[in-house]
């Protein structure tokens, strides 16, 4: 993948991460509000499938981000964000 390609990747994931922080907030400020029992509780499971959700996408950021650093053109992603550089792949 060229470098053009793999930043529309990145531009997508914060582009996803920015309307679940959005969706985040919206729960928060529910959680904030009054308990209004089922409601309450299902903004609550809201809140934490949208922060799990943003917490992934940052991973798949890290992610992208290291593929097109290390290996630019690859489809062979480097595994778990250990030493970064050529030093990763020798033994």
């Amino acid at each position: 993948m060229d470098q053009e390609k793999e930043n529309a990747h990145i531009k997508k994931l914060v582009t996803a991460r920015d309307r679940m922080i959005q969706d985040r907030r919206a729960h928060a400020e529910a959680l904030a509000s009054e308990y209004k029992g089922e409601h309450t509780e299902k903004m609550r499971d809201g809140f934490i499938a949208a922060q799990k959700a943003i917490e992934a996408i940052d991973r798949a950021i890290a992610h992208e981000t290291l593929i097109a650093r290390e290996r630019p053109g690859s489809i062979i992603a480097p595994i778990l964000f250990g030493p970064s550089g050529p030093e990763r792949f020798e033994r």
